[in-house]
């Protein structure tokens, strides 16, 4: 049986989106109104294996930071998940591509009675998919991720390892930009066995190596600090 291609969304990928030349993280204190509004102008879904080779496309993904009351980030190595190239490397990120189920289906018909889907895109949807990925990749309770979701900022790391000189692939950090999330969770928390999250810990960052983990982690373990400040600041609101 043939698989269905896999709908994901993106956004153009135009300079106004960027916060910064090369790799960056943007923690934000507060709301970037304007921001959200540039990516979801352009937004729509498209085949993934398109946005993968298609540069003028950036695909948004939820990335969720899980950490204890005592400031511990859950890690883990990665095995499947459909992304060769993060196959092996170590992550401190739950999330994934947002797809048209984390959204609502508005069906039109035209008339030569051919029926044209058309879907609700809003930020939303980008959040409804970290909530998705949280059920699909952790022993969490949907409640309880909608209650306790923070969202903290974004990332995009254009210069990311990955790129094939052979068959001119993009860079991972090309064709994707995270949009950071923190999550509470209890340091028992155990992950979903059929989902890829191989040999998950919690850690202490300033006595882990970075050289393992994949660049969005080290990305954030490189700015925990500051991660920390934002995160205890936004959840004693």
């Amino acid at each position: 049986m043939t698989k269905k291609p896999e709908i994901i969304l993106v956004t153009r990928n135009s300079a106004s989106l960027h916060l910064d030349v090369g790799d960056y993280i943007h923690l934000i204190e507060d709301d970037n109104e304007s921001w959200k509004d540039e990516a979801m102008r352009y937004a729509s879904f498209v085949d993934r294996w398109m946005a993968e080779k298609d540069k003028s496309l950036v695909q948004l993904i939820p990335y969720v930071v899980c950490l204890t009351e005592e400031g511990q980030i859950l890690s883990y190595r990665r095995k499947g998940g459909g992304e060769e190239r993060l196959e092996g490397k170590h992550s401190i990120g739950i999330g994934g591509h947002v797809n048209t189920t984390d959204t609502t289906v508005v069906e039109q018909i035209i008339p030569d009675d051919n029926k044209q889907i058309q879907y609700e895109i809003s930020w939303d949807v980008i959040t409804r998919g970290a909530i998705r990925e949280i059920e699909e990749e952790l022993h969490i309770d949907k409640g309880y991720a909608e209650n306790n979701l923070i969202e903290m900022g974004v990332m995009y790391t254009p210069s990311d390892e990955g790129l094939d000189n052979e068959t001119p692939v993009p860079a991972v950090g090309e064709v994707h930009i995270a949009i950071i999330y923190a999550l509470k969770v209890h340091d028992k928390i155990t992950t979903q066995a059929s989902e890829g999250l191989i040999r998950p810990r919690f850690i202490n960052e300033s006595t882990t190596s970075k050289k393992n983990y994949e660049k969005w982690s080290q990305l954030i373990l490189s700015n925990i600090d500051e991660f920390k400040r934002i995160y205890k600041n936004k959840s004693a609101k």
